[in-house]
């Protein structure tokens, strides 16, 4: 009975997932959040109302930091779950992530590249971003960005804090938390993907619901 309700619910209004991440992530680190089922366009059993045959995940985010006296940045992600263990490399028997000036030359780390996400292999249907923190900045609002769906997979999105910036003394890190919602729109609407089959019985209790 729950999981009836729960797909009425999700297929009569928004699928929409809220976030409240007050645990905070500390320099150096990576994590992940919400995984959902997604259709990309071109494998989509339907593109009728409201998805209209786009796929894409939207953004409402509000990103805080406990300190902000010099400038800064973490990136946010959004990848195939499939895809999550090629994150970093394993050298030496340790997992790197960040890219940084004693893997220079390595990995695809450069100049433009230290402080970010270490993703040594091409990654399709990848979404990066970053988000800057300037001076002074202590919260940065993330609102209306979508990433497009390209892979048909379950998707997820993360945040790294690769920055050197953001680890300012042995004993001085600063720690980014936030709030907000994130919105996943398949192509043929707000249904996860590995639910659609439920789509026709579904449709009719969603009307007498």
């Amino acid at each position: 009975l729950l999981l009836l309700l729960l797909l009425i619910i999700s297929l009569c209004s928004s699928l929409i997932v809220k976030h409240d991440f007050d645990a905070g992530m500390k320099p150096f680190s990576y994590q992940t959040f919400s995984g959902v089922a997604m259709y990309s366009e071109k494998d989509a059993p339907s593109k009728s109302s409201p998805g209209n045959g786009h796929s894409y995940i939207e953004f409402d985010l509000t990103l805080r930091r406990n300190i902000a006296d010099r400038d800064a940045f973490i990136e946010l992600i959004v990848i195939p779950d499939i895809n999550i263990n090629d994150i970093g490399i394993k050298k030496n028997g340790n997992l790197h992530l960040c890219c940084n000036i004693d893997l220079f030359g390595q990995y695809g780390c450069s100049e433009d590249t230290i402080g970010q996400l270490i993703i040594p292999k091409k990654i399709r249907g990848l979404t990066r971003k970053t988000i800057n923190f300037e001076n002074g900045e202590s919260e940065y609002h993330l609102k209306d960005f979508k990433a497009a769906v390209s892979v048909t997979a379950i998707h997820v999105f993360a945040l790294s804090s690769c920055d050197s910036n953001l680890q300012l003394s042995e004993n001085k890190e600063v720690i980014i938390t936030f709030h907000g919602s994130t919105k996943w729109m398949n192509p043929y609407g707000h249904l996860p993907g590995d639910v659609y089959g439920y789509l026709p019985f579904y449709g009719w209790m969603c009307i007498i619901y």
